[in-house]
């Protein structure tokens, strides 16, 4: 028997949803703050010029449009690049690259295809393109980024990208909308057991090569790095791998992961994010939204001092959308 206080705790928490969620519905796609710039990559574009398009940009992905279909396909990705650069330190065959346009060249091998084959359109394929028309909610963008998808395209009646509406986009629009988000957010990670376990960590001492070598093998994105101890002392991200495609020198890889990530940061101070921040079990939703906008990262890693501030749970932009719907 559920008592008076628990009855109301429960409608505030459904009429705050159902609020959110009138909320969203009500704002429209099209309406959404732009990309400054939309990048298209075509499928005529080697991958090595999809690549360096990306690079160039300073960006982590662009869709690619496959000019004979006449359909966008999906999206190139710099996420693709971290199977490229751990093929290559594996094939015993293979010179050193020195360049991005011998990694790739060198990279595109570890597909179980004709070389030809491997072109960005075949590459984009990996990332899918789920586009939403101007007409349609920024509630629809939410429930599709709440999947893990880390993009949605925004299209007009032609089929045409007039904007690309991100994760990171998403977390800037509800920071600068916080009145919206109702008493959830108001509660700590701790009392919503918000996140996911257990982390995935790597020593401060391992090698850069090896840490991409087990983003690569699971499939993630970024990993907390630590001390020893335990003691959570940062994170790698697809942020860094783009970092490193611009100062590209493979024998940095050899380097300790902790000395790497100084190393490419400091080389490009100016397009370097805010340092990796973590957040304690006793922060609330919101400023986790606060901190994710203002460090422009995709995910926060829970560490409370009283355990020797070890990374216990991560947060990410994912975990704030769904609870934003739920």
């Amino acid at each position: 028997i559920l008592s008076k206080s628990s009855v109301i705790s429960r409608n505030n928490t459904f009429m705050a949803t159902s609020s959110i969620r009138e909320w969203l519905s009500g704002t429209k796609a099209a309406s959404f703050p732009a990309t400054k710039e939309i990048t298209i990559i075509k499928s005529t574009h080697l991958p090595v010029e999809g690549f360096k398009l990306l690079v160039d940009n300073n960006i982590l992905s662009a869709p690619v449009y496959d000019v004979k279909e006449n359909k966008f396909t999906g999206f190139l990705d710099i996420k693709d690049l971290v199977s490229f650069v751990v093929f290559v330190d594996d094939d015993q065959h293979s010179d050193a690259p020195q360049n991005l346009t011998d990694l790739i060249v060198n990279g595109v091998k570890l597909y179980q295809v004709p070389l030809d084959g491997v072109t960005c359109t075949y590459l984009s394929r990996r990332n899918r393109f789920h586009a939403v028309k101007g007409s349609e909610s920024l509630l629809e963008v939410c429930e599709i980024l709440a999947k893990g998808i880390h993009r949605v395209p925004v299209v007009n009646d032609a089929g045409e990208v007039i904007n690309i509406i991100s994760q990171s986009a998403i977390v800037q629009f509800l920071a600068k909308n916080l009145e919206h988000l109702g008493p959830q957010f108001q509660k700590t990670i701790r009392e919503l057991n918000l996140g996911t376990s257990p982390v995935i960590c790597v020593k401060s001492d391992a090698r850069a090569i090896d840490v991409f070598r087990l983003m690569d093998n699971r499939k993630i994105s970024g990993v907390a790095v630590i001390e020893d101890s335990g003691r959570f002392i940062g994170n790698t991200s697809a942020s860094d791998l783009k970092l490193f495609m611009k100062t590209m020198s493979l024998d940095t890889l050899k380097l300790p992961i902790i000395q790497f990530l100084k190393l490419i940061r400091q080389e490009n101070i100016d397009d370097t994010p805010s340092p990796a921040m973590g957040c304690t079990s006793a922060e609330t939703v919101e400023t986790v939204v606060r901190k994710l906008a203002a460090t422009k990262i995709h995910k926060l890693f829970v560490a409370d001092d009283e355990d020797g501030y070890k990374p216990r749970a991560v947060v990410s932009i994912t975990d704030v959308l769904r609870l934003l719907l739920q």
